[in-house]
């Protein structure tokens, strides 16, 4: 008889994935600026913002805990957010009007 093992994936999680379950775009929608929250960490982050073609509108090497962009002068629609922080990459969308 053969058993599975459980994991319960929140107890057993890399202690340097902390960080990435703390990241946040906000106010979405936005008209004016948007705030990336990347959390406690004092590695080196690298933020980018795309628009859905593909054209990169911003990129921001951050060493804090947030940044902020203006997108005042963005045209009204959906954006990506990219956060690469050492090998690892997280994308949010946010919307601006």
């Amino acid at each position: 008889m053969s058993r599975a093992l459980k994991v319960d994936k929140k107890r057993h999680k890399n202690p340097s994935d902390d960080s990435e379950d703390c990241i946040s775009v906000f106010p979405n929608p936005s008209s004016d600026f948007v705030t990336v929250r990347l959390g406690k960490s004092d590695r080196v982050k690298v933020v980018s913002i795309f628009r859905m073609d593909g054209e990169r509108m911003a990129l921001q090497e951050v060493s804090e805990d947030e940044v902020r962009f203006n997108v005042s002068g963005y045209l009204n629609g959906s954006y990506v957010v990219k956060i690469l922080i050492d090998n690892s990459i997280k994308t949010i969308r946010f919307n601006k009007n």
